[in-house]
């Protein structure tokens, strides 16, 4: 995963952008996590409850995204998006939803990677 950290002067924000195919993890660590030790520090748990639950889906909602984990793969999927906010009109119509730019995963290791990465550059 590639991604930049920038720090705006002007408004004091902290964000940062990530490769195209999994930008919504940018977007997500920016509005959800943002400079809050507090955030960052309830993701590493949950992250730690996934290594230590093997066969187990752990979910943390936020406000705009929704992070699910398991032991191997960290996915993030924008609430609107939620299928059980759909309703069965859409799998009854065999309809989807486009989620692109709205949903996103990757590896574990990567995430607990750019998070550390994130606690570093938001600290100093």
């Amino acid at each position: 995963m590639e991604y930049e950290f920038l720090y705006d002067s002007i408004t004091g924000g902290f964000h940062v952008k990530i490769s195209s195919e999994q930008a919504v993890f940018g977007r997500w660590l920016s509005e959800e996590i943002g400079k809050s030790a507090d955030e960052l520090e309830k993701v590493f748990n949950v992250i730690d409850l996934a290594n230590a639950s093997p066969h187990q889906e752990l979910r943390l909602i936020g406000k705009e995204f929704t992070l699910t984990l398991n032991q191997m793969e960290a996915e993030v999927t924008a609430n609107v998006m939620q299928a059980d906010e759909l309703g069965d009109d859409y799998a009854e119509q065999d309809l989807y939803v486009e989620l692109d730019g709205h949903a996103a995963s990757c590896g574990i290791e990567d995430l607990v990677l750019l998070l550390n990465a994130w606690q570093d550059f938001i600290q100093n």
